[in-house]
């Protein structure tokens, strides 16, 4: 196996969680098949193997180590020691893929056990991206007001609206999504007969609510084309270019319990938090956006919705204990009631990376569909230490938060320019309806005269005309 494939399908590091025995979940480092032979406990012959294994980080109390293997077209996991494997998986095209199901030696099946790459790896999402990627016209994107830094200061997230061009370019999203869940379901039953869909995903993926699907490919360009809407907000935001990141994450969400229960009467009984970044808030994030691809079931209370307490971003305490906490060392920290996000379809939700957040159950009858973006500022690569002060200031890393300012209190030029480039737009179009009214006015031949009438009677007037210029403008006749 060629070394570039042993990258692009085994990241550097995996992480195993949710296997019934304690030693099994930990990080594991990838290493050659003769590497792995080399230790005298070691008693697999392990035919048929590919070139590549993991070995774990710790041993068990009898000093045996875990690893795992690949065999044909098998992910499987041992114990130094064992003559056979303790559990099995299909191998997916991209090594660890969204549809693996794992079993023990006895066929049973282990829902919660997964292989995840590890934060670092070859594969993190966090690598920018070679796709070149213009932002989309600002007039078309949806807009930051004042009220919407103000929210996200304070509670660490907002909802922006979106645009026209926007909920089109959503659409394609959606459909996208919907073919990619069609390739996965396929994938599990032996059918491969999307290629284009398995250049999309990314080896990261953990199951449909964490499908990491790579930004460069032709195929994945409706997610990109969301992107370029979101950039001109996210720039506003990090007064600076954005990286384009490597992948994007698609959370789909099909409907929670079991076929006969009554879903109707269900609420959301999850009570679980996390802060992105895997234990690790230097996460490497500047910002998340997330949009939903799917409106939320008027018949439902929890359809999937984004979960978050608001204000958990400017939290110090929650900060200094959360890796312990994340690691199971210590207590979940209390954080009170946590606040169901209402969001229609298209609309933004944009959120501080340090916000603690989840998802609800789905108790619906519907899949529930979003797409994330991880942003950071494009002078990152360039700079390890971007994120250092993020627990002491954390709207440091977001300098259009002041107000469209950056820090000494001076207007920002990204900032500025697009002010002075709204006025200009919104002048313009002042003048435009001005001249229209009074030629309109002229053309009608008012039989009142406007000057001498109250401020009243003139803004009803010029209501009229407004309407009167819109009617016509959808007939196309003259008047």
């Amino acid at each position: 196996m060629a070394e570039a494939e042993v990258v692009e399908r085994f990241p550097a590091t995996v992480q195993v969680v949710g296997a019934p025995e304690p030693v099994i979940n930990q990080h594991y480092k990838r290493v050659t098949l003769a590497q792995l032979r080399q230790h005298k406990k070691v008693k697999q012959q392990m035919a048929n193997g590919l070139d590549v294994a993991y070995m774990g980080e710790r041993p068990d109390q009898k000093r045996r180590w875990p690893y795992i293997w690949f065999q044909h077209d098998q992910i499987k996991i041992a114990m130094m020691g064992d003559n056979s494997s303790r559990y099995f998986a299909n191998l997916h095209p991209f090594g660890f893929g969204p549809t693996q199901q794992w079993v023990d030696a006895e066929n049973q099946f282990l829902t919660e056990l997964r292989v995840l790459p590890a934060k670092g790896s070859d594969t993190d999402s966090s690598e920018a991206c070679e796709l070149e990627l213009e932002p989309e016209k600002e007039a078309n994107c949806p807009q930051l007001e004042e009220v919407h830094r103000a929210e996200l200061r304070e509670q660490g997230f907002t909802v922006v609206g979106p645009t026209a061009a926007f909920r089109c370019a959503v659409l394609d999203a959606l459909r996208l999504a919907n073919m990619l869940l069609g390739a996965a379901v396929n994938w599990s039953l032996g059918n491969f007969s999307a290629p284009w869909a398995d250049k999309l995903l990314a080896s990261n993926s953990e199951g449909c609510h964490n499908l990491r699907v790579r930004l460069n490919d032709e195929a994945s360009a409706p997610f990109a084309k969301v992107l370029s809407f979101i950039l001109p907000l996210a720039e506003e935001l990090m007064q600076e270019p954005v990286e384009v990141p490597n992948c994007c994450q698609l959370a789909s969400l099909p409907p929670d319990g079991a076929p006969t229960s009554d879903w109707t009467s269900q609420g959301d009984q999850t009570t679980t938090y996390h802060v992105d970044g895997r234990g690790q808030l230097k996460n490497n994030i500047a910002l998340i956006v997330g949009v939903a691809l799917t409106p939320p079931e008027r018949s439902s209370s929890s359809w999937g919705a984004f979960v978050c307490h608001p204000g958990s971003h400017r939290n110090a305490r929650l900060h200094q204990q959360y890796t312990d906490q994340y690691e199971g060392r210590v207590e979940p920290m209390d954080l009170g009631s946590p606040h169901m996000v209402p969001l229609g379809q298209a609309d933004l939700l944009v959120a501080h990376p340090l916000l603690a957040h989840r998802r609800s159950q789905n108790w619906s009858c519907s899949w529930r569909h979003w797409v994330y973006y991880r942003l950071r500022p494009r002078s990152a690569q360039q700079n390890p230490s971007w994120q250092d002060g993020v627990l002491e200031d954390p709207l440091g890393i977001l300098p259009g938060l002041a107000t469209g300012r950056d820090g000494a209190g001076k207007p920002s030029e990204l900032g500025s320019s697009r002010k002075k480039r709204r006025r200009k737009q919104a002048a313009a179009r002042s003048g435009r309806e001005r001249q229209e009214f009074g030629r309109r006015r002229k053309a009608l031949g008012w039989m009142f005269d406007v000057h001498s009438a109250s401020w009243f009677q003139e803004c009803l007037l010029y209501c009229a005309m407004v309407n009167c210029l819109a009617l016509h403008a959808t007939c196309g006749c003259e008047i």
